[in-house]
């Protein structure tokens, strides 16, 4: 197994606990709002290019969201709930297949102008766009500190 250490707010998670925290948000069935609301500022706030940060059901509503206004708006309205509506049936779909090949813990997009960073919670998913100029290794190092700002906070407002 390979061994990784990250480091958020001085402490250091290695990719051991990473995983124990895809797995405990995985039981957690209710989210408090507020609680919702704070995950997608915490995330928005990692870094400057994170375009969005959303929080959809499993039929593709929205819950929450932030977005960066200083960053130029690749989609409408409308596109942005087809494709939140789309990401929502892949994941349902994807999950079909957990018992042959496990429950995904994230999937990572790397397109010519957007990074996406999907994390499927056990009743939400968390969507993540940046912009496609933040570092490739810097994204992948952001996967186990929003895992952990996800898990900080979901302990805080679970019902």
């Amino acid at each position: 197994m390979s061994y990784l250490v990250f480091e958020h707010h001085n402490t250091k998670i290695n990719q051991t606990d990473v995983y124990t925290i895809f797995h405990t948000w995985r039981n957690i069935t209710t989210i408090q709002t507020d609680v919702i609301e704070s995950i997608c500022d915490e995330i928005a706030n990692l870094d400057s290019k994170i375009r969005f940060v959303g929080i959809i059901d499993t039929k593709g509503r929205l819950l929450a969201q932030n977005k960066n206004d200083k960053l130029n708006t690749i989609l409408s309205i409308q596109e942005l709930e087809t494709l939140l509506a789309e990401i929502a049936l892949w994941i349902r779909m994807e999950r079909d297949h957990d018992e042959h090949f496990g429950a995904e813990n994230f999937v990572i997009s790397y397109g010519s102008k957007v990074i996406s960073i999907i994390f499927p919670l056990h009743k939400e998913i968390v969507c993540v766009f940046t912009h496609n100029e933040i570092n490739v290794v810097k994204t992948e190092n952001m996967i186990p500190i929003i895992a952990t700002a996800i898990c900080t906070l979901l302990e805080r407002g679970v019902k």
